[in-house]
């Protein structure tokens, strides 16, 4: 519960942050434009592209973690055996609930 409350007051600093930003330069672009103004364009470049792997990060992290926890709360059978990753099987049915989790959230 304390790294929740502590993982809330670091993101409401990261809000105000762009907040303030967002009205200091009024430009379409958002991070991009405020890394390129500080930091010139090869480093934009570098950090949104570091955003995005950042992002399709997390849409593969929220792909896998969901199965666990919808087996987690409802146990149920598996389907479909299709390989073990370092000692996970994965079955068709994990993949079916993280695949339509991550194209429907």
């Amino acid at each position: 519960m304390i790294a929740f409350v502590i993982g809330g007051i670091l993101v409401i600093f990261i809000g105000l942050t762009y907040a303030e930003l967002s009205s200091a330069i009024p430009e379409t672009g958002g991070g991009l434009v405020f890394v390129q103004r500080a930091f010139g364009m090869k480093a934009a470049f570098v950090s949104a592209w570091g955003v995005l792997f950042g992002y399709v990060s997390v849409i593969t992290f929220e792909a896998v973690a969901l199965p666990t926890v919808i087996d987690y709360v409802i146990p149920t059978q598996h389907a479909g055996f299709l390989w073990n990753i370092g000692g996970w099987d994965v079955y068709f049915t994990w993949v079916l609930i993280g695949s339509g989790g991550a194209f429907f959230f």
